[in-house]
């Protein structure tokens, strides 16, 4: 092809190279391995805003709320205000572990505790309200005693506060309702091969001599409280709808405040797919976490931890009580499916999933 003047034909010249330098940048920077450990292809800085979710607009409902029926999936809508699966790249942080119990926490804290001088972590700093009505002043205190501190780590069963500090990131763990009241009924009964003698006679002492020695079922066919009472049964929900009254109470408005909270969370991981939110968990605190997925790889070998991580005195739920429960448990589950859908689509969206690692 013959150009018409050399002006024209240089002008050419130049577009075309410039085409080609910046596509070749392109490619570069999209291929880059930012996550070395597992190579992951997915750039911190980019996090997309809404995880696995459409955006909601002014003229269209929002429907991160609308319960699912059985023809229906359900939509997940994040505003892009939201923290949920956004990385946290600088290191003066607190991160704040507000764990529900009997959702793997001890496993984690053991991982971290072994992170704590490679990667220079203050903490873990624990709290332990002696009372329920001094829950949240230890919660405030103790976040504002470390706000100096860098790669702070404060961890205990303390329900969630929002505090308006873009420092302060919160973390927590669930797992399947039922399964987790199980796991806690016997735990608060016998307590499991990681607690010290003392500690496992703290624990009988709390359980009326009488009862004591009740299974899961024998507990539910007497409809006590501690396996159908309300706080029982909207535990979880109560723990991520915070220190409002209202949060106390097994009602639709606290699953909404639970699921709405949700977005104050950088993450929330599932027990079920403990590896899976290590990962994240590394991934979107690179100063603090680096180092988790080996940790734990380690630890999920060491036979004798998992066996001693199990309840004493552990019998199933036969099939009926089971199913019985579970419609017990219907906001429990309806803001667990919500929290898992939500993982479940950040992990796509991270490209962290067991499959996309291997």
């Amino acid at each position: 092809m013959r150009c018409m003047s050399r002006t024209r034909c240089s002008w050419l010249i130049v577009i075309i190279i410039s085409s080609v330098a910046l596509s070749w940048l392109y490619l570069t920077h999209s291929k880059q391995d930012v996550f070395p450990e597992i190579h992951n292809s997915v750039s911190r800085e980019k996090c997309p805003c809404a995880s696995g979710a459409r955006m909601s607009t002014d003229d269209e409902p929002n429907l991160a709320y609308n319960k699912p029926n059985e023809s229906q999936t359900l939509t997940v809508v994040k505003q892009c205000g939201s923290r949920y699966g956004k990385a946290v790249l600088k290191d003066d942080i607190t991160v704040v572990y507000n764990r529900v119990p009997k959702c793997g926490s001890r496993a984690l804290l053991q991982c971290v505790k072994s992170l704590v001088k490679k990667n220079q972590i203050r903490g873990p700093i624990p709290m332990v309200p002696p009372t329920f009505k001094a829950e949240l002043a230890l919660l405030t205190r103790t976040v504002e005693g470390v706000r100096s501190q860098r790669r702070a780590f404060l961890e205990g069963h303390v329900r969630f506060n929002h505090f308006q500090d873009e420092r302060v990131h919160y973390i927590n763990m669930i797992r399947d309702p039922l399964n987790r009241l199980v796991s806690s009924f016997y735990f608060n009964r016998h307590g499991d091969g990681l607690l010290s003698p003392r500690q496992l006679a703290d624990v009988r002492n709390r359980t009326k001599p009488e009862v004591i020695d009740e299974t899961f079922d024998e507990c539910v066919s007497h409809e006590r409280l501690s396996c159908t009472g309300p706080q029982v049964l909207s535990y979880v929900i109560g723990f991520f709808c915070g220190f409002h009254p209202r949060c106390r109470k097994a009602t639709q408005w606290t699953l909404d405040e639970a699921k709405r909270n949700l977005d104050y969370y950088t993450a929330v991981g599932i027990v079920e797919e403990y590896n899976s939110s290590m990962r994240v968990l590394e991934f979107l605190f690179p100063s603090m976490f680096t180092g988790l997925v080996k940790r734990y790889t380690r630890l999920s070998r060491d036979t004798d931890f998992q066996v001693k991580a199990h309840a004493h005195r552990y019998v199933p739920p036969s099939p009926k009580v089971k199913a019985y429960m579970t419609k017990k448990l219907k906001l429990e589950y309806e803001f667990y499916e919500y929290a898992k859908s939500r993982f479940d689509m950040l992990l796509d969206e991270l490209h962290l999933r067991d499959s996309d690692v291997r």
